[in-house]
């Protein structure tokens, strides 16, 4: 199966069609005129957080760093209640921050597939590495499993990382609250603190907690695990949009889903393979 995409003149135009006041038919089925503005807003805060023209044009790979799963460009509509409507956000936003930073069309369209296997050997050694990182990080699992402070930690490099809706940046801190109507995540609603010491004790300490975690997480690229109710884990290895590699776990056991399914953001499975009793491996498109 081929990665889905969105055409980028396609995005482009919804873009500029978002951006001059558009009526209620204009906009993609996901968006109301309300959650629309906080797009807007969103694109604004985020030009002004990285402009575009600190972003190499002849290194496309530079953007790619930022637009990782849970990254800062990573938007996530936190209260979308609808999975398909999740997921095409996901590629909607991917393709529209791709527009605003590269000048690479081409590039934006064909980034996510590099994520994806198109044959069985291939499925199977991205499984050993994933399995292979949580024989390691069990301990380490079961303790994110059951905290009560982290449900994301998520990884660029050991300077660069985000915990929950806090995004650390060098010795700086940025917390998020999600936006009013589509909880999106990050906003344009946010607390700046030049110093991680200056922010509130519950984020402060937040770096200390996930040292562990993340230092692993480093050493098996791992770009993010996020905690779920239930007690899963999803541990996302890598992706870009709906295109994603991992592993679920869960330390009472799981029960593997089938293809076709979606999984907590609206991504559908297209690739399953078990693990263990705790854990699958999974790519999504």
């Amino acid at each position: 199966m081929k990665a889905k995409f969105i055409v980028p003149w396609m995005i482009i135009g919804t873009c500029l069609t978002l951006f001059t006041a558009p009526t209620r038919a204009e906009l993609p089925e996901y968006f109301t005129d309300a959650s629309s503005k906080e797009y807007r807003d969103l694109l604004y805060h985020l030009r002004a957080l990285l402009p575009p023209d600190t972003v190499p044009k002849d290194n496309p790979l530079a953007y790619s760093f930022f637009i990782m799963p849970y990254a800062p460009l990573d938007v996530r509509p936190t209260k979308f209640t609808n999975p398909e409507y999740r997921a095409k956000f996901a590629n909607f936003n991917f393709g529209a921050i791709g527009a605003m930073y590269i000048d690479a069309p081409q590039y934006v369209k064909n980034l996510a597939a590099v994520v994806l296997c198109q044959n069985d050997a291939c499925h199977r050694e991205k499984a050993e590495n994933v399995a292979a990182f949580i024989q390691v990080a069990e301990a380490e699992l079961k303790r994110l499993a059951n905290s009560e402070q982290l449900t994301l930690v998520q990884q660029s490099n050991d300077k660069l990382f985000r915990i929950n809706n806090a995004f650390f940046a060098g010795p700086s801190v940025t917390v998020y609250e999600p936006s009013a109507i589509a909880g999106f995540v990050p906003s344009a609603r946010m607390t700046q603190f030049e110093r991680i010491e200056q922010a509130p004790s519950e984020i402060a300490q937040l770096p200390a907690l996930s040292m562990p975690l993340r230092k692993l997480m480093g050493a098996h690229n791992i770009a993010a695990i996020e905690r779920h109710n239930d007690g899963k884990l999803n541990i996302i290895v890598a992706g870009f949009a709906d295109n994603q590699y991992g592993a679920v776990w869960k330390n009472s056991g799981i029960t593997l889903p089938s293809t076709g399914d979606t999984n907590s953001a609206g991504f559908e499975y297209q690739k399953l393979l078990p693990i263990s009793a705790k854990a699958f491996y999974y790519q999504t498109n």
